[in-house]
């Protein structure tokens, strides 16, 4: 519905709509947060006992939610200079987690990831370039459900490889970071840099936590459902989306949808 309802069987429609989209963002918020906890908890266990741990490791993601929207963002330098890299693979991992859970229980959406710079002006109010940045890939690059990578990322992963750490476990610690990093991102066929949550990194670690093959071919399963209900309705807008999520599908967990 574009309009607020003015009838009783409008309002019933309104309602039902309603409660399913609550369901859909509430789903992909607590996602996100179970599986940024379960990436960070991997990493931060290894440089748990370094002197310098509180100064390297300080993950802070914050949450802006607003109607079906979610914003997360976080720092990523401190005041003691270490990169706060930690924070992007929290991310990443945790909007890469979140993705399939949606698509297994017959959601989608589309998103992006991006680094520039932005201030918090207040409370979980985010301000700045970054923040354009981030919603111009969204709306203007994603085009069906997945997540794009902002050309930040991409030179902030570089530029941070390139630093040097006098500590040879902040410097391996930083370096895992970025390799896990890498490892969430992939060329779609288009040439944009996306999240890849079908990928063999998060296989691995989904499969860790006890699930990832039965969820990935559910969620398969649905997308051929609605690519065939659109391409019967002679909708080949949402049928060209969602055959390229298909393909994505194919390309990337072809092996476990047989």
């Amino acid at each position: 519905m574009t309009y607020l309802p003015k009838t009783a069987p409008e309002l019933e429609r309104f309602k039902k709509a309603a409660s399913e989209t609550i369901g859909a963002v509430s789903l992909f918020r607590d996602g996100v947060n179970n599986y940024i906890s379960e990436v960070c908890k991997l990493r931060e266990l290894s440089i748990s006992n370094h002197p310098l741990y509180d100064q390297i490791v300080r993950r802070r993601i914050i949450p802006f939610a607003f109607s079906d929207s979610l914003l997360l963002y976080g720092s990523l330098a401190n005041q003691n200079a270490y990169p706060q890299i930690i924070n992007l693979a929290a991310i990443l991992f945790g909007c890469a987690g979140a993705m399939i859970l949606s698509l297994e229980n017959h959601y989608v959406f589309r998103g992006s990831v991006e680094i520039g710079i932005g201030a918090q002006l207040k409370d979980r109010e985010i301000y700045g370039p970054v923040l354009v940045s981030a919603y111009d890939l969204e709306k203007h690059v994603a085009s069906y459900p997945r997540i794009v990578i902002g050309k930040g990322v991409i030179e902030y992963l570089i530029s941070v490889s390139h630093c040097a750490f006098s500590d040879p476990i902040v410097a391996d610690f930083i370096k895992s970071c970025i390799n896990d990093c890498r490892s969430l991102i992939w060329g779609d066929d288009d040439g944009n840099p996306i999240l890849d949550f079908l990928g063999p990194f998060v296989r691995e670690r989904l499969k860790k936590l006890g699930w990832y093959e039965t969820s990935v071919r559910t969620g398969f399963k649905f997308v051929e459902t609605e690519l065939t209900r659109f391409k019967q309705e002679a909708n080949e807008k949402l049928a060209s989306k969602y055959e390229r999520l298909q393909n994505y599908f194919v390309k990337r967990a072809g092996s476990i949808l047989m």
